[in-house]
């Protein structure tokens, strides 16, 4: 379910990597690699994405149809978003991708979401186990894509994004053959952003008190301040993402399901209890112990 992620003409701010510290203004373009060497004359408190590609995982859960199911978070960190020019406002050091994957209680995918560590930028891609809700309650409502349909056995959802920007383009299928030009990350538990090094002997946050990180704070926060949401465009911790400017609505919620879908009519006629008892008298192959419900095709 972890997929993997395509970027066209990588630069070095598309690199995936993992966080340590350096602290301060470092520049993340030309002289990276050399001022990293001098952390230790740098003001504290700001991270680097170093060369290794890995991708941090984290579990969470959510509710639908009065049942509690798994979601799979994958986050992935970049040196930083490069800046178009001195004001461009949502360019700044440090930027990351949250990619996560809701499952049902037999493990299939229900929907895929994507937001940008900052909150921004959410997308929503539901299966056709999923049908959209004719009238969303939310101030600003989703953006919500059709999920390109697969087979988990044979291939990985890819998501396609734009370099430097790191915007998500499409979800597509892509098959799990590892191709010559595939680079493969290693998983890391997410709760290791929470004590990196830090200076000889001692740890730190990645993030500060506020769950911010205080190196990744963008020019946009003048100007979206009065929305309510602390530091728009900087990078935070899981947890404490706000996915909308206008009114209430946040990564975390573990009832946005119910308020944004409503179960297909298949998956509906499959939890019917008649159905159910008329399966298993008739073929044993559909009883509690080998599995309900039957496969689609």
């Amino acid at each position: 379910m972890a997929g993997c992620a395509t970027i066209p003409v990588p630069t070095r701010s598309d690199r995936i990597g993992e966080t340590g510290s350096v602290g301060g203004c470092a520049d993340f373009f030309a002289s990276l690699d050399k001022q990293t060497k001098q952390a230790n004359a740098l003001d504290p408190g700001v991270f680097r994405v170093k060369k290794y590609p890995f991708t941090y995982s984290l579990l969470s859960y959510t509710r639908f149809a009065k049942e509690i199911f798994t979601q799979l978070n994958y986050i992935i960190w970049f040196p930083s978003r490069p800046k178009e020019g001195a004001f461009d406002i949502l360019g700044g050091m440090l930027d990351g991708l949250n990619y996560r994957v809701t499952l049902d209680n037999a493990g299939k995918p229900l929907v895929y979401e994507t937001m940008h560590n900052c909150g921004c930028y959410y997308k929503a891609y539901p299966t056709d186990r999923l049908q959209v809700r004719a009238q969303i309650d939310y101030a600003e409502p989703p953006l919500i894509l059709a999920a390109p349909a697969m087979n988990p056995s044979e291939d990985l959802m890819a998501v396609a994004m734009e370099s430097r920007a790191h915007y998500v383009q499409h979800l597509y299928p892509l098959t799990r053959e590892l191709k010559p030009a595939m680079l493969v990350y290693s998983l890391v538990d997410y709760g290791q952003l929470r004590s990196l090094p830090y200076r000889e002997d001692n740890r730190q946050s990645m993030f500060g008190q506020d769950s911010i990180d205080p190196g990744s704070k963008r020019l946009e926060r003048f100007i979206l301040w009065p929305t309510g949401v602390l530091s728009p465009g900087a990078m935070r911790q899981w947890g404490r993402h706000a996915v909308a400017f206008a009114g209430k609505r946040h990564f975390d919620d573990p009832f946005f399901m119910d308020k944004m879908f409503v179960e297909s009519e298949y998956d509906k006629l499959i939890k019917s209890p008649n159905l159910r008892h008329a399966c298993e008298g008739r073929h044993p192959e559909y009883s509690e112990n080998a599995g309900f419900p039957p496969s689609r095709e």
